[in-house]
């Protein structure tokens, strides 16, 4: 049965037996910045403390990771946080109250929250610092990572047809495609604002109106991701045309 991309793309990422849900995670199959060297969580922690001290050094400070794989990247943070005790975590204050005083202020390691928000399980000798989620919290104060999310967000897709656009579906057995029906109301607002020009098929001609003299079908190896979405909208992509933006 066919069905909308964003549909499958939810089931084979996400759900039961979906690629982040099962086996030993995305390390399995391919290397991000997380796996590659160090440098990568120094420098978010160089970040994190720069948020710490923006925020006023709060009694709490939130580090979150959606889509955190097997909590790899938090498992380098904490050991790095844990591990540095020094400034500008430990900084010291004067009391506003007396001059004279001083106070200590709690270091980082003490103040930071680890959250990763994954789907899977939570991991095997994950450290304790390190909470486990599959929903992202309510409220957060401090920072929220999506390095490895914002690729793998579902969406829906949409074909330029004679009658106007429509998604694309597919089935997820053969991986077929098939035009389905008329896109609604908050995504035709989205194609209008972001493709105000639909793609034309290879063989036609535009008229002087910028419409197409044929229909937009879409032909097995013709179609390509076009515009990215911005973060407010529609859940939608549009299918291009070779020599098409």
């Amino acid at each position: 049965m066919s069905i909308r991309w964003r549909d499958a793309m939810t089931s084979a990422l996400y759900g039961p037996g979906g690629f982040f849900v099962v086996g030993a995670g995305p390390a399995e199959h391919f290397r991000t910045s997380v796996h590659a060297s160090p440098a990568f969580s120094s420098a978010l922690l160089r970040l994190v403390s720069q948020v710490d001290a923006a925020l006023g050094h709060p009694p709490r400070l939130d580090v979150v990771d959606v889509g955190a794989g097997r909590g790899e990247l938090l498992r380098a943070l904490v050991g790095l946080a844990v591990g540095v005790p020094g400034t500008p975590t430990a900084a010291v204050r004067r009391s506003l109250d007396d001059p004279s005083s001083v106070a200590e202020r709690p270091s980082l390691a003490e103040r930071v929250r680890f959250t990763a928000v994954e789907y899977a399980d939570r991991p095997e000798n994950l450290p304790e610092e390190i909470n486990w989620t599959a929903e992202i919290p309510g409220q957060i104060n401090g920072v929220l990572i999506a390095t490895e999310w914002l690729d793998n967000i579902p969406l829906d897709l949409a074909v330029h047809t004679e009658d106007g656009w429509r998604y694309l579906l597919v089935d997820p057995e053969t991986g077929a495609e098939t035009i389905g029906e008329l896109v609604s109301a908050a995504d035709l607002d989205w194609l209008a604002t972001w493709w105000p020009q639909p793609p034309s098929p290879r063989g036609t001609d535009r008229d002087p109106t910028g419409g197409s003299t044929s229909a937009n079908a879409t032909n097995e190896g013709e179609s390509g991701f076009g515009a990215a979405r911005p973060a407010q909208g529609s859940s939608l992509t549009a299918r291009s045309r070779p020599g098409c933006p």
